[in-house]
């Protein structure tokens, strides 16, 4: 059987469908439900094929730089092989001096070292990519394809929350529990069959 794909329109359609609300306030709302219901898929598989890593490079002086722009989620960051530790701005801003960046705190749109770098470092950032979020103009992603059904119940419960519908929301959430568990397991143990370990040499029987 075919994989079931969709659009956006077609996810449009379905939400007024299911929730039996053609309404403009509901229609000039489902964007936002789509889209929040993709961050959450994003933050819920944690995929490694959406894993990608870009050059940062510090300046003289400065203590931040600006952040990758495709980093959805910031995993790590390093200094050649070496780990920069994840700290709280407080403790950015009280650690003083200057050298090497061994620690960082991540903003919005920048990231910020301590001690301040002393030297254009260039430093690796490790980060989950996102797809395109959906849209009138951007019609079709990595969700409307692979996933779709997923996709449409983390649609339906921010539409029946959006509609304060707890119950049917509940109804949803535990769909999408259940489609999640089993498409996370779907792309990780293919992921893990690419590695397969080499099989031990037979032992040759020694002759008397």
């Amino acid at each position: 059987m075919a994989q079931w794909t969709t659009t956006y329109a077609g996810i449009v359609a379905l939400l007024g469908t299911y929730v039996e609300d053609a309404s403009a306030e509901f229609t000039d709302n489902a964007q936002g439900m789509i889209n929040r219901a993709e961050e959450r898929i994003l933050r819920d598989l944690d995929l490694s094929l959406w894993a990608s890593e870009q050059a940062v490079s510090t300046a003289i002086g400065t203590a931040t730089v600006t952040k990758p722009t495709a980093a959805h989620v910031l995993k790590a960051l390093y200094y050649g092989t070496t780990p920069l530790l994840r700290r709280a701005r407080e403790f950015i801003d009280m650690y003083g001096g200057s050298g090497v960046p061994l620690y960082f705190h991540e903003e919005e749109t920048r990231l910020r070292f301590a001690p301040v770098p002393d030297a254009v470092y260039a430093l690796t950032a490790k980060f989950l990519n996102r797809p395109t979020p959906l849209s009138s103009s951007n019609t079709t992603n990595w969700f409307t394809d692979k996933c779709a059904d997923l996709l449409l119940n983390a649609c339906l419960v921010e539409s029946e929350r959006f509609l304060i519908a707890p119950e049917r929301a509940a109804e949803f959430e535990s769909t999408y529990a259940g489609l999640l568990t089993s498409l996370r397991a779907h792309y990780r143990d293919a992921s893990e069959r690419d590695y397969e370990p080499l099989q031990p040499a037979a032992n040759v029987a020694q002759n008397r």
